[in-house]
């Protein structure tokens, strides 16, 4: 039996066919590794950094409130008998508010009469008082410059007799000074020649002739020579009367110093009463201050009489809405306004308070500065002419772009937001919101808060780079330290070794690691 040959071909064909299903398999293998791979690898989305500035919402509650506000007073200590009306009722001119207690407004009337009955005696009593030390005060002035006048009168009178006393004694001593006797050399030769007592033997002093006795003065000798001669010398009689004279002279220059003394001691004393004297009275003004304390009370008075040719009703004078009210029934009145009464004849204002501010000294610029959003480092510059929208709550009024007029700070450390409103869409009271947007300096890096990651070191981005693999260049994680600048509720302004073209992680499909290979899908 002979086996029947088949052609080579056949074998080929096989061989083929085998080859390519292997190589078939082999592509479908590569496919199915492939897609098993791209499926395990992180798909990210990704963005590049931009250079922008950081925006900052803000709303601020609020109402819509009359521009000028009007207070409405009450005469001091008075019992309110009816309240008509309450905080933010809408009232118009001529409405009642309130009333007082009838049976009071009389007992205020007639306790102000009496007081001012008072006033008036006390005032007359003080200014009587006032009056007559007044002329107290006039008569010892007048009473001092008269006894000065007299005092002075008497001195110069002593002094001017001392003087003269004075000039005479002088006077006398000159004339004696002028009767001086001369003692000539031809006297006493004819005294010698006759032998008389006085004369000398030659050779003989005076002295061996007339010796003095111890302990004798010259007036002692004087007498000698008077008892010897029988007559006194006449030159030493001019100069015991010359002593005489000199003696007074001195006595009388004594009492001459004695009297300018005493003059000067008694016109000093005198002028130190009129000084006493002139002083001026003290100051007092009881009297003017309760001649306010009567007009006052002339005032109130005429406010009590008033209120009660009124019934002690109080009617609005204005259009408006009660902003304020302090008063109730059966409550007491104080100098303070009882109500407080916006006026709708004039323009509205938009008031509103932010209660999360910071304090002035922690900022170097800007009129104040809000914290918001709570997840931002960032701050709202609050100042004047700053621009926002304005809307009604609760109303159809359309949106309208406002400026702020005022911003002040209180003793809460809450900020005060007031803006003018000259739209008579708004013209009525009501609660508001203003939408405020604040923009920082302009930023070279900002980033979304989704690209924005921390660690045990820090802050970081993921940035994607191309690193070399056996199926060639793949998509890979890199983590890149960022400093947070500033911050807002969607960016980040950071600074870090970052360009305008790198690639930024923002969202993955699952964690990702530094160095992990990753997919980039588009949005």
């Amino acid at each position: 039996m002979k086996l029947k040959s088949y052609p080579r071909t056949f074998f080929q064909n096989r061989q083929f066919h085998a080859i390519s299903v292997f190589l078939v398999g082999m592509a479908v293998m590569t496919v199915i590794s492939r897609a098993a791979d791209s499926f395990m690898l992180p798909q990210v989305q990704v963005t590049s950094t931009e250079t922008m500035a950081l925006q900052y919402p803000l709303e601020i509650q609020g109402n819509i409130v009359p521009k000028q506000q009007r207070a409405v007073y009450c005469p001091e200590n008075l019992r309110i008998g009816q309240v008509q009306v309450q905080k933010n009722d809408i009232v118009a001119k001529g409405d009642l508010l309130f009333s007082a207690d009838p049976k009071d407004l009389s007992d205020n009337i007639r306790k102000t009469e009496q007081e001012l009955k008072k006033l008036e005696l006390q005032i007359r009593d003080l200014e009587s008082s006032q009056n007559s030390q007044a002329r107290q005060h006039e008569l010892n002035l007048n009473r001092a410059r008269e006894d000065y006048n007299h005092t002075s009168a008497e001195a110069e009178s002593a002094v001017t007799a001392a003087r003269h006393e004075l000039e005479q004694a002088r006077n006398d001593l000159a004339v004696h000074e002028s009767q001086k006797p001369e003692e000539t050399l031809n006297s006493q030769k004819s005294d010698t020649e006759t032998g008389g007592p006085d004369s000398q033997e030659p050779g003989l002093t005076d002295e061996s002739q007339d010796p003095q006795e111890p302990g004798l003065t010259d007036e002692n000798q004087d007498s000698q020579k008077i008892s010897r001669t029988g007559e006194e010398n006449p030159l030493s009689a001019w100069n015991r009367k010359r002593e005489e004279l000199e003696q007074i002279c001195q006595e009388k220059q004594k009492h001459y110093e004695e009297a300018v003394a005493a003059q000067n001691t008694s016109l000093k004393a005198a002028a130190r009463q009129i000084e006493d004297a002139s002083l001026p009275l003290t100051q007092d003004h009881s009297a003017q201050l309760l001649r306010s304390d009567q007009e006052n009370l002339i005032h109130t008075l005429q406010e009590l009489k008033e209120l009660r040719e009124a019934e002690g009703k109080v009617y609005s004078e204005y259009d408006g809405q009660i902003l304020e009210c302090s008063i109730s029934t059966g409550s007491i009145t104080s100098p303070e306004p009882v109500i407080i009464l916006g006026d709708f004849s004039q323009s509205f204002r938009f008031e509103g308070i932010l209660d999360e501010t910071v304090p002035e000294e922690d900022m170097s610029y800007g009129s104040s500065w809000a914290r918001r959003p709570a997840d931002s480092t960032g701050m709202i510059c609050l100042e004047e002419n700053m621009e926002g929208i304005l809307r009604m709550q609760n109303d159809s009024t359309p949106e309208k772009t406002v400026k702020i007029t005022n911003v002040s700070k209180d003793e809460n450390n809450s900020c005060r937001i007031t803006a003018d409103l000259n739209d008579q869409e708004f013209s009525r009271p009501g609660e508001a919101v203003l939408d405020l947007t604040s923009e920082s300096k302009i930023w070279p890096c900002c980033i979304p808060l989704s690209a924005l990651h921390s660690g045990e070191s820090g802050d970081f981005v993921i940035r994607v780079t191309e690193s070399p693999t056996i199926l060639g260049l793949c998509s890979t994680a890199e983590y890149v330290p960022v400093t947070i600048l500033e911050k807002n509720s969607q960016y980040a302004a950071v600074e870090g070794s970052l360009s305008p073209t790198d690639q930024i992680i923002v969202n993955a499909s699952k964690a990702v690691k530094e160095g992990d290979r990753i997919r980039i899908i588009e949005d």
